[in-house]
């Protein structure tokens, strides 16, 4: 046992010197390399840098232009020496006369330029009570809310009367919350005649109608 504890002993007093020495090894080679990043670094800085001094020093070298000796013009046309130079006679220029402006007569000045014409305004057509039955005939699968329309409305174009608003409320209850609110863009649904007994024709339907909003709404 002793001779154990020897050994024990001498491998923690050993190992302590041994991990220092690696991790200064290690250390080493890390500066080295830290090194040698840092120069390779500075000599592309410097390569980059003499690239660039060289570019901008060739664009401000003015270029150098050689003029072009040109020849005197001769007259060929001159008269020879000896003859006497003719003076020509001046012609003397009449200077042109303005042409007056032409009086525009009174009458024209007082006349009112003509107006513009209005564009008509179509008159708003309103569907009468018949109308509203005949289209009541005809119910489609779903419309696509617009500006201005109404839950009522709709009740009364397609089913024959405003009361029925409350079927189409409660046929659409996922996407209305409040049947005064009626969002722009959306496919709203109408369900058919005789999922709910429409008819406008009937009191009892009508009662139905009416019962129906007010377990609903409270109206």
């Amino acid at each position: 046992m002793a001779e154990e504890d020897k050994y024990i002993d001498a491998f923690r007093t050993t190992l302590p010197v041994l991990i220092d020495r690696e991790m200064y090894k290690v250390r080493k080679q890390q500066r080295s390399l830290i090194l040698l990043v840092c120069v390779l670094l500075g000599v592309n800085m410097l390569l980059f840098g003499a690239g660039l001094w060289l570019l901008l020093y060739n664009r401000q070298q003015p270029v150098m232009v050689q003029p072009v000796a040109v020849p005197a013009a001769t007259n060929v046309l001159t008269a020879p020496e000896t003859a006497e130079a003719v003076p020509e006679p001046e012609l003397e220029l009449e200077p042109e006369e303005e042409p007056e402006p032409e009086e525009v007569p009174e009458i024209i000045k007082r006349v009112p330029p003509a107006p513009k014409p209005r564009a008509k305004k179509e008159p708003v057509r309103k569907e009468p009570a018949t109308e509203l039955l005949h289209t009541a005939g005809r119910v489609p699968e779903y419309v696509l809310t617009s500006k201005g329309m109404t839950l009522q409305n709709l009740a009364a174009r397609y089913y024959g009367d405003r009361v029925f608003w409350v079927c189409i409320f409660d046929y659409n209850s996922r996407v209305l919350k409040d049947p005064d609110v009626l969002p722009l863009g959306i496919r709203l649904r109408l369900p058919r005649k005789e999922e709910y007994g429409i008819d406008a024709s009937d009191p009892s339907s009508l009662r139905r109608a009416r019962a129906l909003a007010k377990s609903l709404t409270g109206r």
